[in-house]
């Protein structure tokens, strides 16, 4: 099930919703992108988020995405909420990376150019996520500033964008 609100626009974006909900706030603006929501996934995106394009929300496995409202997403965000493939314990067979995880971003966070954040993370409101960053299972505080990948968790704190 797909729910648009008043206002929103969508421009060249790829839809797949096989039985997922999918649910975009009031002037949410998207442009050339893709959203898949497939099975018993959620993906909300709230009121006046923005992303500039090629946005890219994958949501399977029974995971959940969640943005807070006024969002401001730059060129090529990518949101996955689990690998898609199981990586397995060889002797074990157990699962070792995350299945259908969830993504949860609080309002107002800048998400700059080719971000990618991954099931089990949770961004802080007033936050920016810098230039190719990956964000996956963990916390990042509101107020923070996230480096690209490689660095090791914020660079500052209490801060608004």
């Amino acid at each position: 099930m797909t729910k648009v609100a008043a206002g929103s626009r969508i421009n060249h974006m790829n839809l797949i919703s096989e039985g997922g909900l999918v649910v975009l706030g009031d002037d949410v603006e998207l442009h050339a992108g893709a959203l898949s929501c497939i099975g018993t996934s959620t993906l909300l995106i709230r009121d006046r988020t923005t992303a500039t394009n090629w946005a890219q929300l994958d949501c399977r496995n029974g995971g959940i995405i969640v943005t807070g409202a006024d969002g401001m997403w730059a060129h090529g965000v990518n949101f996955m909420t689990d690998d898609t493939h199981a990586i397995r314990d060889a002797a074990t067979g157990e699962r070792l990376n995350v299945f259908g995880g969830r993504i949860v971003v609080d309002r107002h966070v800048w998400l700059c150019e080719h971000v990618r954040v991954m099931g089990g993370a949770r961004i802080g409101a007033d936050s920016i996520v810098g230039l190719g960053a990956l964000v996956k299972t963990r916390d990042l505080p509101a107020g923070s500033v996230r480096r690209r990948s490689g660095t090791r968790g914020p660079i500052r704190r209490n801060l608004e964008p």
